[in-house]
Protein backbone atom coordinates (compact mmCIF):
# COMPACT_ATOMS: atom_id res chain seq x y z
CA UNK A 1 0.00 0.00 0.00
CA UNK A 2 2.88 2.48 0.90
CA UNK A 3 6.55 1.83 0.02
CA UNK A 4 8.85 4.55 1.31
CA UNK A 5 12.43 3.52 -0.38
CA UNK A 6 15.99 4.74 0.50
CA UNK A 7 14.67 8.06 1.23
CA UNK A 8 17.08 10.91 1.97
CA UNK A 9 16.36 14.77 2.81
CA UNK A 10 18.06 17.75 3.96
CA UNK A 11 17.44 21.00 5.43
CA UNK A 12 19.30 23.02 3.19
CA UNK A 13 23.10 21.27 3.73
CA UNK A 14 22.27 19.55 7.08
CA UNK A 15 21.12 16.13 6.60
CA UNK A 16 17.96 14.78 8.14
CA UNK A 17 17.23 11.54 6.78
CA UNK A 18 19.45 8.90 4.64
CA UNK A 19 18.41 5.64 3.03
CA UNK A 20 15.10 5.58 4.69
CA UNK A 21 13.12 2.25 3.75
CA UNK A 22 9.66 0.63 5.09
CA UNK A 23 6.20 -0.66 3.52
CA UNK A 24 3.27 -0.46 5.46
CA UNK A 25 0.77 -2.99 4.03
CA UNK A 26 -3.20 -2.64 3.54
CA UNK A 27 -4.74 -2.58 6.80
CA UNK A 28 -1.19 -2.75 8.93
CA UNK A 29 -0.42 -0.19 11.74
CA UNK A 30 3.34 1.16 11.47
CA UNK A 31 4.38 3.60 14.49
CA UNK A 32 7.49 5.20 13.93
CA UNK A 33 9.90 5.46 16.68
CA UNK A 34 12.68 7.61 18.07
CA UNK A 35 14.03 10.60 19.91
CA UNK A 36 13.69 14.17 19.12
CA UNK A 37 15.60 15.02 16.03
CA UNK A 38 15.93 11.79 14.58
CA UNK A 39 14.06 12.32 11.57
CA UNK A 40 10.06 10.64 12.39
CA UNK A 41 8.77 14.40 11.01
CA UNK A 42 10.92 14.56 8.29
CA UNK A 43 9.71 11.25 7.24
CA UNK A 44 6.14 12.28 7.22
CA UNK A 45 6.88 15.85 6.08
CA UNK A 46 7.69 13.65 2.95
CA UNK A 47 5.86 11.33 2.22
CA UNK A 48 3.19 14.02 2.94
CA UNK A 49 4.68 16.18 0.53
CA UNK A 50 5.40 19.53 2.63
CA UNK A 51 9.16 18.82 1.90
CA UNK A 52 10.88 17.31 -0.92
CA UNK A 53 13.54 14.40 -0.26
CA UNK A 54 16.97 14.83 -1.76
CA UNK A 55 16.46 10.80 -2.76
CA UNK A 56 14.76 7.96 -3.07
CA UNK A 57 10.93 6.90 -3.54
CA UNK A 58 7.54 7.19 -2.25
CA UNK A 59 4.97 4.39 -3.80
CA UNK A 60 1.09 4.62 -2.69
CA UNK A 61 -0.79 2.10 -3.73
CA UNK A 62 1.30 1.56 -6.84
CA UNK A 63 1.68 5.12 -8.18
CA UNK A 64 5.26 7.68 -7.19
CA UNK A 65 3.79 10.23 -5.40
CA UNK A 66 6.92 11.93 -4.52
CA UNK A 67 7.25 15.45 -5.94
CA UNK A 68 3.30 15.22 -5.47
CA UNK A 69 1.92 18.86 -4.03
CA UNK A 70 0.42 18.22 -0.65
CA UNK A 71 -3.34 18.24 -1.32
CA UNK A 72 -2.97 16.24 -4.33
CA UNK A 73 -1.34 13.09 -2.04
CA UNK A 74 -4.43 14.20 0.52
CA UNK A 75 -6.81 13.40 -2.41
CA UNK A 76 -5.13 9.64 -2.79
CA UNK A 77 -5.57 9.47 0.83
CA UNK A 78 -2.65 10.43 2.84
CA UNK A 79 -3.11 13.08 5.73
CA UNK A 80 -0.79 13.84 8.89
CA UNK A 81 -3.17 14.13 12.08
CA UNK A 82 -1.76 16.91 13.93
CA UNK A 83 -0.90 15.75 17.78
CA UNK A 84 -2.38 16.53 21.32
CA UNK A 85 -5.21 18.96 21.73
CA UNK A 86 -3.09 22.10 20.18
CA UNK A 87 -3.77 23.00 16.81
CA UNK A 88 -7.18 23.24 17.03
CA UNK A 89 -8.21 24.16 20.93
CA UNK A 90 -11.14 26.03 20.60
CA UNK A 91 -13.32 22.88 18.59
CA UNK A 92 -15.43 20.03 20.06
CA UNK A 93 -14.39 16.41 19.66
CA UNK A 94 -16.99 16.46 16.68
CA UNK A 95 -15.96 19.42 15.27
CA UNK A 96 -12.40 18.36 14.78
CA UNK A 97 -14.00 15.25 13.38
CA UNK A 98 -15.64 16.77 11.20
CA UNK A 99 -12.41 18.70 9.37
CA UNK A 100 -11.63 15.24 7.89
CA UNK A 101 -14.63 15.44 5.70
CA UNK A 102 -13.77 18.81 3.95
CA UNK A 103 -12.92 16.76 0.78
CA UNK A 104 -15.82 16.72 -2.04
CA UNK A 105 -15.69 13.13 -1.82
CA UNK A 106 -16.17 12.98 1.89
CA UNK A 107 -18.50 15.46 2.92
CA UNK A 108 -21.30 13.23 1.95
CA UNK A 109 -20.66 10.57 3.82
CA UNK A 110 -19.45 12.39 6.88
CA UNK A 111 -22.52 11.53 9.05
CA UNK A 112 -21.96 7.89 8.19
CA UNK A 113 -18.29 8.05 8.82
CA UNK A 114 -18.40 10.22 12.07
CA UNK A 115 -20.73 7.04 13.14
CA UNK A 116 -17.85 4.28 12.20
CA UNK A 117 -15.55 6.50 13.69
CA UNK A 118 -17.79 6.03 17.03
CA UNK A 119 -18.32 2.98 16.89
CA UNK A 120 -14.48 2.11 16.71
CA UNK A 121 -14.07 4.64 19.75
CA UNK A 122 -17.47 5.04 22.14
CA UNK A 123 -15.50 7.69 24.05
CA UNK A 124 -15.17 10.13 21.54
CA UNK A 125 -19.22 10.04 20.92
CA UNK A 126 -19.61 10.65 24.97
CA UNK A 127 -17.01 13.84 24.29
CA UNK A 128 -18.66 14.85 20.95
CA UNK A 129 -19.39 18.84 22.95
CA UNK A 130 -16.60 18.70 24.75
CA UNK A 131 -13.60 21.16 24.07
CA UNK A 132 -10.08 20.75 24.80
CA UNK A 133 -9.38 21.27 29.09
CA UNK A 134 -7.23 24.42 28.37
CA UNK A 135 -9.52 25.73 26.09
CA UNK A 136 -12.50 25.11 28.57
CA UNK A 137 -10.20 26.65 31.44
CA UNK A 138 -9.41 29.98 29.98
CA UNK A 139 -13.55 29.60 29.08
CA UNK A 140 -13.98 29.09 32.96
CA UNK A 141 -11.20 31.53 34.42
CA UNK A 142 -13.37 34.09 32.03
CA UNK A 143 -16.84 33.51 33.80
CA UNK A 144 -15.41 33.36 37.28
CA UNK A 145 -13.55 36.22 37.30
CA UNK A 146 -14.24 38.58 40.36
CA UNK A 147 -16.33 41.15 39.12
CA UNK A 148 -17.41 40.10 35.85
CA UNK A 149 -20.37 37.24 34.80
CA UNK A 150 -18.31 35.73 32.00
CA UNK A 151 -19.74 38.21 29.61
CA UNK A 152 -17.87 41.48 27.99
CA UNK A 153 -18.15 44.29 30.19
CA UNK A 154 -21.40 46.38 30.22
CA UNK A 155 -21.73 50.52 29.44
CA UNK A 156 -23.91 50.66 32.47
CA UNK A 157 -21.04 50.43 35.20
CA UNK A 158 -22.54 47.29 36.05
Amino acid sequence: MLEVSDLSASYGVIPALHGVSFNVRQSEIVTILGSNGTGKSTILNVVQGMMTGTSGRVIFRDEAIQGLPSHKIVDRGIVQVPEGMKSFPFMTVKENLMLGAYRKTSWSKRKQTIQYVYSLFPILKELQHVRPPPFRRRAADAENRPGTDGQSASSDGG
